[in-house]
């Protein structure tokens, strides 16, 4: 990873819409939306209210403040049984609005850090599996010794690259962080935001585990940030940074339905409100000869562009998608394991269920911003 070049390119040009690219090696990893309306971001810790309780055996809606509300699944509560109507509590956005659906949050907040994420009320203590063992366990157990009460920590994978004294003083500045943010929170006398833990830049960073070396580029419009070390800040005198580094094409093409195959077929990605169906069409060519054979070739290919496009476009959620049918059992297992090898870098987490009857393959990717998918839904809500 060190010797990565990560880039970011902050585009924003268009009213009421900053646009972001993350490139690594010159590779379009993904785009990033944040729109001016979109009030809440993943990741904001605000004081809430509960508002009512006719759906308590699933969860309960909260009020954020000035009208906004989101819902709180029962799951994510820490003391369920004591939820009542009016109950104020510190809550954490989980997942953004998106596809029809209200913000989602938790109780169980999470403080994140560079090497480490501290966890106030969790308990718990864990360690990313990208860390090999013994190191894996070690830190684990020397992170786990740091936490009194309640506390719990995660050893992120950026931890292997850090000596315990550089990890400790970074756990008890999470924990000095959350102590300030509590007792701000205390201090309110209404539902509102207590903390906004991440910029648009830094979310960006933080979800792909903080890049060792990183160039941000962002035109004359944008706001500097405080910028952790190794980050190098460009500033450039046009704000049209799209399409001066060759990524408009490409954005637009993000938006599109349609995503022709180098094999010869195509995918077509519809995102509605409950999931995303992904179609792998043959194209044009009509297969007369070996079939097994050409479809097996187009749905690997599909299966490696697939995980890119949907890395690429932000989607999250329930993930459908309709392969090209084979015959032999060997061949579906070439597809499944092209697609796990295509989401081996994806930064977030994805869940793999196989083939149904039907034949349609089942994933989930954990959602949490917003994707271009809703963005263009939701501009085409509001000109309806």
């Amino acid at each position: 990873m060190d010797a990565d070049e990560w880039r970011v390119i902050i585009d924003g040009r268009q009213s009421g819409l900053t646009r972001a690219a993350l490139l690594q090696n010159g590779e379009l990893l993904s785009f990033y939306l944040q729109a001016s309306e979109n009030r809440l971001q993943t990741g904001d810790i605000f004081y809430a209210e509960v508002t009512e309780e006719r759906l308590a055996a699933a969860g309960w809606f909260l009020t954020l403040g000035d009208g906004t509300s989101a819902f709180l699944p029962r799951d994510k509560a820490l003391h369920p049984d004591q939820m009542r109507k009016r109950s104020h509590l510190i809550v954490q956005v989980e997942k953004m609005p998106g596809r029809g659906k209200g913000a989602q949050l938790t109780e169980q907040i999470q403080i994140a850090g560079q090497g480490l994420v501290f966890l106030p009320f969790s308990h718990y203590s864990a360690a990313s599996r990208a860390i090999e063992e013994p190191l894996r366990t070690s830190l684990r157990h020397s992170a786990a010794a740091w936490c009194v009460g309640e506390e719990g920590v995660i050893v992120r994978t950026e931890a292997q690259l850090l000596d315990e004294i550089t990890l400790q003083n970074e756990f008890d500045r999470l924990r000095k962080r959350w102590n300030t943010i509590y007792e701000r929170y205390q201090k309110m006398e209404k539902p509102g935001l207590v903390e906004r833990p991440f910029t648009f830049l830094t979310s960006i960073l933080n979800e792909n585990h903080w890049p060792k070396s990183c160039t941000v580029y962002c035109g004359s419009t944008c706001d500097c940030e405080s910028l952790v070390t190794a980050i190098r800040w460009v500033r450039e005198e046009t704000g049209d940074l799209f399409e001066k580094y060759g990524l408009e094409k490409n954005y637009q093409d993000a938006l599109r339905r349609m995503v022709p195959l180098k094999a010869g077929g195509s995918l077509v990605i519809d995102s509605g409100e409950a999931l995303t169906a992904i179609d792998v069409n043959s194209g044009t060519r009509h297969i007369r000869d070996d079939w097994e054979a050409r479809a097996l070739q187009i749905n690997c290919e599909a299966a490696t562009e697939i995980a890119r496009q949907i890395r690429l476009r932000g989607i999250g959620g329930m993930i459908v998608i309709d392969f090209l049918r084979l015959a032999e059992e060997d061949d579906r297992k070439k597809v499944a394991d092209a697609l796990r090898a295509g989401f081996a870098r994806d930064t977030e987490t994805v869940k793999f269920f196989g083939f149904t009857a039907m034949g349609l393959y089942e994933i989930t990717r954990k959602r949490q911003r917003y994707s271009l998918q809703d963005y263009q839904r939701d501009k085409e809500n509001n000109t309806d």
